[in-house]
């Protein structure tokens, strides 16, 4: 029978999970978008420029 494992605390729970998260998942991208053959910090500038670059982009973003 296993061990049942210790509770994170909240600040990690709920903080530092996402963060580690979210990093991981740029990274997987890029080394995706590198695979393709582009330059990934171009494509992350991209992707935040159509986002939140004008005020339409940012009403997309919201809504969708």
């Amino acid at each position: 029978m296993s061990t049942p494992y210790a509770k994170l605390p909240a600040w990690a729970d709920y903080g530092l999970i996402p963060v580690i998260n979210l990093a991981v998942a740029f990274v997987v991208a890029g080394f995706v978008v590198l695979l393709v053959g582009e330059n990934p910090f171009r494509a992350a500038a991209v992707l935040v420029e159509g986002a939140f670059g004008r005020g339409q982009g940012i009403a997309f973003t919201l809504f969708y």
